[in-house]
């Protein structure tokens, strides 16, 4: 929060009172002189008028900011009060011969970039799974290009004189499909909880998880996993720039939902990772409890089926325009979306990191949905609070999301109740945005309020509570606590 320091200069000049007084020896008599009037006190001066506050200094959308590669502007928000940056890049181009290569840093631009549009997304289904595509994806499709490595930032129109904690967020979609400006998330309301929130692309499906024995050669041995090398380099991206947007690259916290979550449980287990995450918050589970990885044996013998059913070489793919190779994958029945241990990025299995509690050891906050996929996540909040216990670390906390989101009311449909993924729009407070919302009563709303509240006062200290919201207490061993997220009228 700004402080405004006020001056309050008050000036008063105090006058004495003149007199003139003397005696003189006999003389003749004279006419007496004049006795000088009485002094009269000098008028004082009326006090200096109290200076008006200092107007908080405010950042322009058209003040161009300095970031790796160059000089970029952003946009206003509707409302004035935050800054938006659409489609900063955070690394190059994977195009041609960086396809299937780990990210490079950023090509440099002349003059200022305008980042006032949101970036292509990674080549994708147009057909989300169930009642998904209606619930998020009833919108057309932006453009596809395998040149998708941006990411957008929301900051306060308000510069504050403390660094503000940064939140980024990692969006779902199996590895296969999403993007970071889904009408879900959004960072202005973060804002105004005095937050930076940063969203990110990754490459997605064949483009990021993609292994052969070929590439492997290339890269001594390790293949697959672009996809998490991408966001590994947005986060290393968060922490050279972040300042500049007013961010705290010492309060860093990834949160992600359904992939974006089973992502992050790869990232805390990654070595590389070490000093670019503060926090964590899983929603989803994390997956935790359903997580694997393969071996780099088994991903290259998936990716050498690619070569075969196409009959091509891995150069001869790299040859083929982005649209064109995901169609032919999509043709094949071929499908590429989970991670490996490669030995490099991922040197082991993940289970056994976790189970061994050798993942990072930061602030963790971790939940799921009641309603989604049965409750299958549930176990994987309390498999993290018990370890945490184990380890003597400081302990997580665990929520389950509740409420029964109003709009479809059979139970078969993946987006029913407390469904995956419906709290994001409560998270993101982005409930106008949802078809829903003439369904949606003031306990939607307190809901909403109170759970990005809860998200960003995390991300400020590493714990949930503050002014204004319930009271949260940890998981702990005396009391393995999973608050109740819900509000009802």
């Amino acid at each position: 929060m700004k402080k405004v320091l006020a001056l309050l200069c008050i000036c008063a000049l105090m006058a004495g009172m003149l007199a003139a007084c003397g005696t003189t020896a006999p003389a003749p008599a004279a006419p007496a002189a004049e006795e000088p009037a009485p002094a009269q006190p000098a008028e004082a001066e009326a006090p200096a008028a109290a200076e008006e506050p200092a107007a908080p200094a405010v950042r322009s959308a058209d003040d161009p900011v300095s970031v790796t590669g160059g000089l970029i502007t952003g946009v206003l928000s509707e409302d004035g009060q935050t800054v938006i940056y659409k489609g900063v890049p955070f690394a190059a181009p994977p195009v041609g011969e960086l396809r299937w290569k780990a990210p490079q840093p950023v090509e440099p631009w002349e003059g200022v970039r305008a980042c006032d549009t949101f970036s292509a997304i990674c080549p994708q289904s147009t057909f989300a799974y169930g009642d998904f595509q209606p619930e998020f994806y009833s919108d057309p499709y932006p453009t596809m290009s395998e040149d998708c490595l941006y990411l957008n930032i929301w900051t306060p129109v308000k510069v504050s004189d403390e660094l503000l904690p940064v939140m980024v967020y990692i969006h779902g979609g199996g590895n296969g499909s999403g993007w970071s400006y889904e009408k879900e998330f959004d960072g202005e309301i973060m804002a105004q909880k005095d937050c930076i929130l940063v969203t990110i692309n990754y490459r997605l499906g064949v483009f990021g998880f993609f292994a052969h024995e070929d590439l492997a050669a290339e890269a001594n041995g390790a293949a697959g996993n672009y996809g998490l090398m991408d966001q590994q380099a947005a986060f290393a991206w968060v922490n050279e720039n972040i300042k500049a947007f007013g961010g705290d690259p010492d309060r860093v916290t990834m949160f992600g939902q359904s992939a974006g979550a089973m992502d992050m449980t790869a990232l805390v287990c990654a070595p590389s990772m070490e000093g670019l995450v503060d926090r964590a918050l899983f929603q989803s589970g994390g997956f935790l409890n359903v997580i694997t990885t393969t071996s780099m044996a088994e991903a290259e013998a998936e990716g050498a089926k690619l070569t075969e059913a196409l009959g091509k070489s891995v150069a001869e793919l790299r040859e083929m325009g982005d649209m064109d190779l995901y169609n032919a994958v999509a043709d094949s029945g071929l499908s590429y979306s989970g991670f490996c241990v490669d030995g490099s990025f991922l040197p082991e299995d993940l289970n056994a990191v976790i189970s061994e509690g050798r993942y990072l050891d930061i602030d963790y906050m971790i939940g799921s949905n009641s309603d989604e996929f049965g409750g299958m996540f549930a176990s994987g909040v309390t498999l993290l609070g018990d370890k945490q216990i184990e380890t003597g670390r400081k302990p997580a906390y665990c929520y389950l999301f509740t409420h029964f989101i109003p709009g479809i009311d059979d139970p078969s449909s993946t987006c029913y109740g407390a469904f995956h993924t419906g709290e994001c729009w409560y998270i993101f407070n982005t409930l106008e945005r949802c078809w829903r919302l003439p369904l949606f009563t003031e306990a939607d709303y307190k809901l909403a309020d109170m759970m990005s509240t809860y998200w960003t006062n995390f991300a400020r200290t590493g714990d949930p509570n503050g002014e204004g919201v319930p009271e949260w207490a940890p998981y702990t061993a005396e009391n393995k606590n999973i608050q109740v997220l819900d509000v009802t009228e």
